[in-house]
């Protein structure tokens, strides 16, 4: 799931469960996702410390072919949600819900669990709920406001949905829930999800039995919710759960993508040594808290399964087939964990199936056209201004939240916007002002100006990260920073720390905050 608000465990909100509400039942015979699992061995011969099964390339390269669904498949509704009062939750069509379930019973295939998950009536219901409600609020939560107009039992679906979902945001309309779940949900490694990939786990865990799909389309883009919180599989045994796979299909997996392991039990993290060796080439990187060749992570929040390792290797640009890599995990509690991962090309690539990017994840207005001045620009955390769109001058003014509860803000350094890279050089007036739950804040590098009132009466801001070194008094506006916390620890750029501790304290930061460099 996508994190965004509360642990979402998918949280994840990832995000909020899509639900639909159906009076009919499905006639499951005819669902083509359905396909029965290939019973193989538990984990290749050559591996160690994991018990999931092992399927061979040709055998998910079969089952993907028989399963049907494509990373493109269309967003249809039968009947379409009401986003006007009196608001009605609308349904989506059969066809987008099995091709939605397809495509994660696919994705679970290919780890190696059951790929027997099934739609249940109730939790397309909540995920539906959840969906019309962060849209109706133009903000992705886990806990949204109530819209003005719902009633109350529309409102308490929707905070089930929500608090128990994936859930997800696209800035533009129609985005496949198939698109979502392998290049959102399944990437899961932006800087507010890499840490636990907690959507991916909640997809990936092996006590789902049944879920739930929901979403809303419009003007403010799509909302969706993919419902994760099921448990009644019992049987499940699978420990292990790795991503990318053993047999890894390189449409599914770009080169930004984490690499995950869940283990099933509690992880020490400072005993967690990863070594990963090409084997193509005997390239070597090594993860552990004192020495990590890129990223490293150890979760052990109930995100599907406890016990997560989380890393991803630097200066990798592309996985191509016929790449082997060599996992070797030691420091685990039960026993060394050892496995190959192999990538290679599964889909026919005349069909519309398309590849993950592996570029980093880009905040998208619309497909088609360049912004215009003044237009503003969403992504799953933030709003924009755009207010330079030449050749030479391409930046954003940061405007505010989407969600004034979040209790930490990174004000990034730059935005993608259809492939460009736009500036993030202005904090907004009143941005983020009586935001009361906010507690940390990052400040970009390209900031050169902040509003007044930025920050005005943030009471619980204990942590400003300070990463501008462009900042002059007067480009800080009036009470930029009057009532944060007292006790608030400032950072600045060494040599800008004399000039801004003056700026700071002018501007309302109160004398009592600590003020240091890094």
């Amino acid at each position: 799931m996508m994190k965004i608000t509360k642990k979402y465990a998918g949280r994840i909100l990832s995000i909020a469960c899509m639900s639909l509400v159906l009076t009919f039942l499905f006639n499951f015979s005819e669902l083509k996702c359905f396909t029965k699992s290939v019973h193989a061995d538990s984990a290749d011969s050559t591996s160690k410390g994991i018990n999931v099964a092992y399927h061979t390339q040709d055998e998910i390269r079969t089952y993907i072919a028989n399963n049907g669904a494509t990373i493109n498949d269309a967003l249809k509704f039968s009947e379409n949600p009401a986003t006007t009062k009196p608001y009605s939750l609308g349904k989506l069509s059969d066809k987008t819900l099995h091709s939605a379930l397809a495509m994660l019973n696919q994705v679970r295939y290919i780890a190696g669990i059951s790929d027997q998950v099934q739609l249940d009536n109730s939790y397309n219901q909540l995920a539906q709920a959840a969906s019309l409600a962060n849209y109706l609020n133009d903000t992705l939560s886990h806990e949204p406001e109530k819209p003005a107009g719902m009633s109350d039992d529309m409102y308490n679906m929707a905070l089930k949905g929500a608090s128990s979902s994936n859930i997800s945001y696209a800035s533009w309309s129609g985005r496949s829930l198939n698109d979502i779940l392998i290049t959102g949900f399944m990437c899961d490694s932006d800087k507010y999800n890499i840490s636990r990939v907690g959507h991916r786990r909640w997809v990936l865990n092996p006590s789902m039995k049944s879920t739930g799909f929901g979403a809303v389309s419009g003007k403010n883009g799509t909302y969706s919710a993919l419902y994760a919180f099921d448990r009644n599989n019992s049987t499940a045994g699978e420990y292990g759960v790795a991503w990318p796979a053993q047999n890894m299909p390189v449409e599914y997996f770009g080169a930004d993508y984490a690499w995950s392991v869940s283990m099933g039990y509690k992880v020490d993290a400072s005993k967690i040594k990863v070594t990963l060796t090409r084997k193509n080439d005997g390239k070597k990187w090594e993860f552990s808290q004192g020495k990590s060749d890129g990223v490293f992570y150890v979760d052990n929040d109930y995100y599907g399964q406890i016990g997560c390792i989380i890393f991803r290797p630097s200066s990798v640009k592309k996985y191509n087939a016929d790449d082997a890599f060599q996992v070797d995990i030691t420091g685990l509690e039960q026993g060394d964990v050892s496995y190959t991962v192999h990538f290679f090309q599964a889909l026919d690539h005349k069909s519309s199936a398309t590849k993950p990017s592996s570029g980093p994840a880009e905040t998208k207005q619309n497909k088609a056209k360049t912004p215009k001045l003044g237009s503003k620009i969403k992504d799953a955390r933030n709003i924009y201004i755009v207010t330079g769109i030449t050749s030479k001058s391409k930046t954003v003014k940061y405007k505010k939240p989407r969600n004034s509860k979040n209790a930490s803000a990174v004000i990034p350094k730059t935005i993608k916007i259809n492939g460009n890279v736009y500036k993030v050089t202005e904090i907004s007036a009143n941005a983020f002002k009586n935001c009361k739950r906010l507690k940390k804040v990052t400040i970009g590098k390209n900031i050169t100006k902040i509003g007044k009132n930025a920050f005005l009466n943030c009471k619980s801001l204990r942590h400003m990260n300070i990463q501008s070194s462009k900042l002059t008094n007067k480009n800080v506006g009036k009470n930029a920073f009057k009532g944060i916390s007292r006790k608030v620890v400032v950072k600045t750029p060494a040599k800008k720390h004399k000039e801004y501790k003056v700026l700071l304290r002018k501007h309302g930061v109160a004398s009592t905050a600590r003020i240091k460099h890094k």
